[in-house]
């Protein structure tokens, strides 16, 4: 055993409690969980903000501002089934294109949409923005940044 401070008042008042290797391991895993938890929102943070410029250079003179889309044009993305249900199929989309017919929310929709073009980094940026802006409620990031092929530092996948 070896004495670890708690809190600063414990400090002043020169309270220090022992701390066994089990006490110390809690602490370590429990610093460990806590960093990678601030990093990764502060990740979400940032991919949410990036997307959204993308979105705006990208995607809102069809999809518009609200993510309503235009009826009978182009679909919605705010509340989309297609969105949201699927994504892979919301990766291929950015990746490959899409062209055809396509149901969104029950509605057909038959038109084109070309790849804009985005490295893996932005698509994962982009998508993480429309799933979770104007009410819809998706997990963030589909991918994490270090498996894209692009990144060349450690992996964490």
């Amino acid at each position: 055993s070896f004495p670890v401070p708690k809190t600063f008042r414990e400090v002043a008042l020169g309270q220090t409690p022992q701390m066994n290797k089990a006490n110390f391991l809690g602490t370590i895993a429990l610093l460990t969980v806590t960093s990678f938890a601030s990093a990764q929102a502060a990740d979400e943070g940032l991919s949410f903000k990036n997307g959204e410029m993308l979105y705006r250079t990208f995607c809102i003179p069809c999809h518009q501002e609200d993510g309503q889309g235009l009826e009978n044009v182009f679909p919605p993305l705010a509340q989309s089934d297609y969105l949201l249900d699927d994504k892979a199929r919301s990766i291929r989309t950015i990746l490959q294109g899409l062209s055809g017919t396509i149901t969104v929310n029950g509605k057909e929709y038959t038109g084109s949409m070309p790849s804009p073009g985005m490295k893996h980094e932005q698509i994962a940026d982009v998508l993480t923005y429309v799933r979770k802006a104007w009410g819809n409620n998706a997990a963030f990031r589909l991918f994490s940044p270090t498996c894209s092929p692009h990144y060349l530092g450690p992996r964490t996948c």
